[in-house]
C-alpha cells in the first residue's frame, strides 16, 4: 500500500525518463512557488521506491517549485515499484488535473505508452483510455513508430476485457482531400492552455 512520507528533495530521481511532459513550464513552477509561499498546501507528489531510489512519477512542477524556494523536504505518496512502474504511472498522469497538456505532451505520452512493456500489446482503445487521448491519436503514432521499427508490428492485441484478438488487416481507404481551413479529423486539435495554473485538488477530494 502507498504511504505518505516527508522525504528529502535531493533523494528524488528525475533521470529515469519518467517526466510525462515534453518540457517543464517555468511559469507554472513560478506560480506554484508563489502559492506555496502564500500558504497554499499543494497535493503530495507521487514517487516509486525500488529499494534504493525514489523515482518521481507525478508532481515534477511541484518538486521544482519547492526546490526553487530552497525547501529540503517535500511530502510524497510513496509507492513500491520500479522505474518502469513510475513511467507507466507518469504516462497516465495529468490527463484530468494539473497544468493542461499540449499536443506535444500528449504525443510524448502516447509514444511512451506504445514503447512501454506494459502497453506494448494493448489495443489502441486501452492505451487511449490510460493516456487520455482518442484511439485515432494512438493509431496515428502506432503507425508512425511501426514504420520506423521503433515498435514491432503486432498481429494480436489485448483489449479492455483482457482478451487477446488478432489485428484485422485493413485496406487503406482513398480519402477525399481536406478542404482548406478544415482541421484534419485524424489529428487532435490543440487544447487551449489555461491562463492560470489550475488549483490542484488534494487526493481523495472530488
Amino acid at each position: 500500500m502507498p504511504t505518505k512520507k516527508h522525504l528529502a528533495i535531493d533523494r528524488m530521481r528525475l533521470d529515469g525518463d519518467t517526466q510525462p511532459r515534453a518540457k517543464i513550464d517555468t511559469q507554472a513552477v513560478a506560480d506554484y512557488a508563489e502559492r506555496i509561499e502564500a500558504g497554499d498546501e499543494l497535493p503530495p507528489i507521487d514517487v516509486y521506491f525500488d529499494g534504493s531510489a525514489y523515482w518521481i512519477a507525478d508532481g515534477f512542477h511541484r518538486w521544482h517549485a519547492h526546490r526553487k524556494l530552497g525547501h529540503n523536504l517535500i511530502t510524497c505518496i510513496v509507492h513500491t515499484g520500479t522505474v518502469e512502474d513510475a513511467r507507466w504511472h507518469a504516462i497516465g498522469a495529468n490527463k484530468a488535473h494539473g497544468l493542461r497538456r499540449t499536443n506535444e505532451d500528449k504525443a510524448k505520452a502516447v509514444k511512451a505508452a506504445l514503447q512501454h512493456p506494459k502497453g506494448a500489446e494493448w489495443s489502441d482503445v486501452q492505451i487511449a483510455e490510460h493516456v487520455g487521448v482518442s484511439d485515432k491519436t494512438v493509431a496515428k503514432y502506432r503507425t508512425e513508430l511501426t514504420a520506423t521499427s521503433e515498435i514491432p508490428k503486432l498481429t494480436t492485441r489485448t483489449g479492455k476485457d483482457g482478451k487477446t484478438r488478432r489485428v484485422p488487416k485493413r485496406k487503406t481507404p482513398i480519402k477525399p482531400p481536406v478542404d482548406a481551413g478544415e482541421p484534419d479529423p485524424e489529428l487532435d486539435e490543440e487544447e487551449p492552455r489555461a491562463h492560470q495554473v489550475p488549483k490542484l485538488q488534494p487526493p481523495g477530494n472530488p
